[in-house]
């Protein structure tokens, strides 16, 4: 290879923001290349097969393995990007469907993946949602599965601080020990959509304003991604979304409440 060409391809690299090191024989008791953690630098030494004697690494080797490691971390940024775009959509199917579930009544044990259904015990005369029920319909429309019982669906996920909340993410109520016993969707602004209790209805409450709730506000929780929604019907979902998390926060008295509070 020419000194021209050579030239130009540790410019090219330079220009492509991959370190590049002139040659230099103090580098002859360097590390070979496989070693180094960082990746082969022009004029790394490697060793040949003969014990003691190194040469320095091919230049066109040197681009190569710049050239993978790049596409590597590239197509692990794209992996990351793409599974944090999906927690958000789904976030937002979920709150759209929970949205839609609002004035639905109460019922102990009701709910499941295809809407509100008839409870149990005290539940029984009545079609509707009880806390975990309205949680594990909306998102469910997302593609999401959740257990129907609020002490599963804390474990279901992962943790999120309350100063990092996102639409349709879990928030959780309960005494200071043992398994949370309510749960609602955040929408906002301190502010869910929940089915609070036997003769209310799905409504949207602002659990940050509210002493009762935010002296028992145990976590949050994101509901791990296992399966993407695509197409029309998630346009229109994400618009819909869109359009209720707006929707509720003038509804609601106290939009803009504070977000620090005890639990």
């Amino acid at each position: 290879m020419s000194a021209f060409a050579t030239g130009g391809l540790v410019l090219s690299l330079a220009v492509a923001g991959v370190a590049v090191q002139a040659y230099q024989p103090a580098m002859a008791d360097a590390c070979s290349w496989e070693g180094c953690a960082a990746g082969p630098r022009l004029g790394d030494l490697r060793q040949t097969t003969r014990p003691g004697e190194y040469r320095p690494l091919p230049l066109y080797q040197t681009v190569l393995w710049h050239t993978r490691e790049a596409a590597r971390e590239e197509r692990a940024r794209v992996r990351r990007a793409a599974v944090e775009g999906r927690r958000r959509l789904q976030g937002r199917i979920a709150l759209w469907a929970a949205w839609n579930a609002m004035g639905t009544p109460y019922s102990w044990g009701g709910g499941d993946a295809a809407g509100p259904t008839f409870g149990i015990e005290h539940g029984a005369d009545t079609f509707g949602f009880d806390c975990s029920g309205l949680t594990l319909y909306a998102w469910a429309q997302a593609g999401i599965r959740l257990g129907h019982y609020t002490g599963t669906q804390f474990r279901q996920g992962d943790r999120v601080p309350v100063t990092r909340l996102r639409p349709g993410d879990l928030v959780f109520f309960g005494e200071p020990r043992g398994v949370p016993n309510h749960v609602g969707l955040n929408v906002g602004h301190g502010v869910m959509i929940h089915a609070p209790q036997t003769g209310d209805v799905v409504r949207a409450t602002s659990f940050a304003e509210s002493p009762y709730y935010s002296s028992r506000y145990r976590g949050a929780v994101r509901p791990a991604v296992r399966a993407a929604a695509h197409g029309r019907h998630v346009r229109q979902a994400v618009r819909l979304a869109t359009r209720a998390q707006h929707a509720i926060r003038i509804a609601v008295q106290g939009q803009r409440a504070p977000l620090a509070f005890h639990g």
